[in-house]
């Protein structure tokens, strides 16, 4: 599919652009995430799609337990800095699955018991695991180009459904809207053409890249949308309603 060592050339070159597209896909990756969690703190819900993190987690752990491939048999300071963003990611990662599981069940299936929502998510762990694993199987990818492709491609393409069910834009941010439109939903996408040009730079993966784009926009505009909508939203903040005052708090009528 491509020649690794074309690839690892290019990066020892060194590539301005491609180290630029790193740049913007690590920070805006980062934010995105970062967000995801403070916000679902915040809100106390859960702040990303459980699509989204299910695979971040697959790929970002498989990736990180195959320390000794990375550091020494590929040994290229490029995959050595990924490695190390790949665990930290994995440490913030399985916290907004621990928000999920906190948080998620009054808004996702309020009706199920305890065990078997925690039990679909495991079972939608497991598929990420094996999923992942198949792909990379049948695929001859030796430095998970497509893989990483794939991790900006469920950055952005969950978010829209998901703001649509929610219905508001609790949990969530102008943050990391912007880090979506910036990172996997725009500029990080230059990434892939800069790494490996016969791989990505086709018109395929320009129509990919154009489909996320439009994906991302539209997520901030929706954003926008629910900010803007409630009064009580406070840069991206919300407030909750004050409850309603119950039946024996009304006020009696007055007595002589």
């Amino acid at each position: 599919m491509y020649d690794p060592n074309d690839v690892i050339a290019r990066i020892n070159d060194p590539y301005v652009p491609l180290l630029l597209f790193t740049a913007v896909a690590w920070a805006t990756g980062f934010v995105q995430i970062v967000q995801a969690f403070r916000c679902g703190r915040r809100d106390r819900v859960p702040a990303a799609p459980i699509g989204m993190t299910a695979f971040l987690v697959a790929h970002d752990s498989t990736f990180a337990l195959r320390a000794d491939y990375w550091l020494h048999e590929v040994d290229v300071w490029y995959f050595t800095i990924f490695w190390v963003g790949m665990v930290v990611s994995v440490g913030i990662e399985l916290m907004l699955v621990r928000q999920y599981l906190a948080f998620g069940q009054p808004l996702v299936a309020p009706d199920l018991p305890r065990w078997m929502f925690v039990a679909s998510y495991v079972l939608l762990q497991a598929f990420a695991f094996v999923g992942l694993w198949w792909l990379q199987s049948v695929i001859d990818d030796p430095l998970r180009l497509i893989s990483l492709a794939a991790t900006q491609v469920v950055a952005v393409v969950f978010l829209v459904p998901w703001i649509l069910a929610r219905g508001s834009a609790r949990g969530q941010s102008r943050a990391f809207a912007w880090a979506t439109v910036l990172g996997p939903g725009g500029l990080a996408l230059g990434l892939f053409p800069a790494l490996s040009p016969e791989l990505f730079n086709n018109v395929h993966y320009w129509a990919l890249a154009g489909s996320l784009v439009t994906l991302s926009v539209s997520y901030l505009l929706l954003l926008e949308h629910h900010l803007r909508k409630d009064p009580g939203q406070v840069a991206g903040r919300l407030r909750d309603p004050a409850p309603p005052r119950p039946r024996s708090e009304a006020r009696s009528p007055r007595t002589r």
